[in-house]
């Protein structure tokens, strides 16, 4: 099973989910744990995608973390859901900011994430490990989530792909302006300014870029000057 993933950063907990269903060894619950804005949601849907063999969500359901407290309803129409017969390979269900769940909500969703329905994969997302009931903890696998340092998240979202990831294919592109401007010719370096000229955001981005790439080669000392 090939997995293709849009994110920036999280390289250990994406080759860990990929090899829990390469091996079929996953876990029907995750917990994935970190601070709002790193991205854990989007990763959740990327899942969903590559699981479902590309029929665009067909059988994911979402519980957005819109409200203060996650009502046993909700829950319960999870449950309910997750019954239903599949029309993909697995049926995905992403449930943000599980911390909001209470006893109640909590005691009547145990037994399903005890024993789910076949091919069934709850992804659930928390700030906090301690603030999730450890009833509900018990029951999954849970993945830590940290800011990310490298390069391409530090300068686009102060290491949270969350925030950063509308900027992705704009980045990629700025990075090989950058390349560009750096180890191109002279001809080539014209070109490119004249394209940036006809393109007031992708300067913004080819810029902050730029900066960020001397400032970190000076931080580190590489001694390059052009």
């Amino acid at each position: 099973m090939g997995f293709q993933w849009n994110i920036i950063g999280h390289e250990e907990q994406l080759r860990q989910l990929e090899r829990d269903f390469a091996q079929d060894n996953y876990a029907h619950a995750y917990l994935f744990v970190g601070e709002n804005q790193l991205g854990k949601t989007t990763i959740a849907r990327q899942l969903a995608v590559n699981l479902q063999a590309g029929l665009g969500g067909l059988d994911t359901v979402e519980v957005l973390g819109r409200k203060e407290i996650l009502k046993i309803s909700e829950i319960r129409a999870v449950i309910d859901r997750a019954q239903m017969t599949a029309q993909a390979p697995f049926k995905i269900f992403i449930i943000q900011n599980i911390e909001r769940m209470n006893r109640e909500s909590a005691n009547a969703f145990l037994k399903t994430l005890e024993e789910p329905p076949e091919r069934t994969v709850f992804i659930m997302t928390a700030t906090s490990l301690s603030q999730v009931l450890p009833t509900v903890v018990s029951r999954t696998r849970v993945l830590n989530f940290f800011p990310v340092k490298e390069m391409a998240t530090e300068e686009f979202g102060a290491g949270k792909p969350g925030r950063a990831r509308g900027s992705l294919e704009g980045y990629k592109e700025a990075l090989e302006q950058a390349g560009v401007m750096k180890r191109g010719g002279l001809v080539e370096r014209f070109k490119l300014v004249e394209k940036l000229a006809e393109n007031k955001e992708g300067a913004v981005m080819f810029l902050e870029v730029l900066l960020f790439l001397v400032r970190k080669q000076l931080l580190e000392g590489d001694g390059e000057a052009d």
